[in-house]
């Protein structure tokens, strides 16, 4: 913290309502636990008066990652016959979400529940997915369990014109 003043004097800091005590500018804080908090900052002139109105900051240390995410959609070892496929699942609200699907990585956002969903359009295959979150902090969570399933597309044919009559010979 950088802070200063229009008068001569000494400056004192309170950090989360302690006591007061001689700082110098800039001040740096460590070692501070995760949680809000509030540092405030006052002068005090040559003459021993002190700054009625403190100025003050407060934050938020975040250094707690969030749990690995759970992906819940499709079930594992699912066949997934469509070619648009929804691979949703929780984790910390708000949070970025890496979505790694066959070792391409794909994101989306969680939102304020924590809820996250990606639509891909998958061929016909076996897949592996895995998911990491990011929160606000740019804390990242262990990465999910992995959900594997498949996707099987029949083929489509289609046929245009006449088919000449078949003969069947057996001799």
């Amino acid at each position: 913290f950088t802070f200063s003043s229009n008068e001569a004097g000494t400056f004192e800091a309170s950090l989360d309502g302690g006591s007061y005590t001689t700082v110098s500018s800039p001040s740096t804080l460590t070692s501070l636990t995760t949680g809000s908090h509030t540092y405030m900052v006052r002068a005090i002139d040559v003459a021993g008066n002190v700054d009625a109105t403190p100025a003050s900051y407060t934050w938020t240390v975040d250094d707690i990652a969030p749990a690995a995410p759970v992906i819940t959609s499709p079930a594992a070892g699912a066949v997934l016959t469509s070619l648009s496929t929804v691979i949703s699942g929780t984790t910390e609200a708000n949070s970025s979400v890496s979505v790694t699907i066959n070792g391409d990585v794909f994101n989306t956002a969680a939102d304020g529940s924590g809820n996250w969903t990606i639509t891909r359009a998958l061929a016909t295959n076996i897949y592996s997915v895995t998911a990491v979150a990011t929160d606000a902090a740019s804390n990242s969570s262990p990465i999910s369990a992995t959900r594997s399933f498949s996707v099987n597309i029949d083929p489509t044919i289609n046929v245009t014109g006449t088919l000449a009559a078949l003969t069947t010979t057996y001799g």
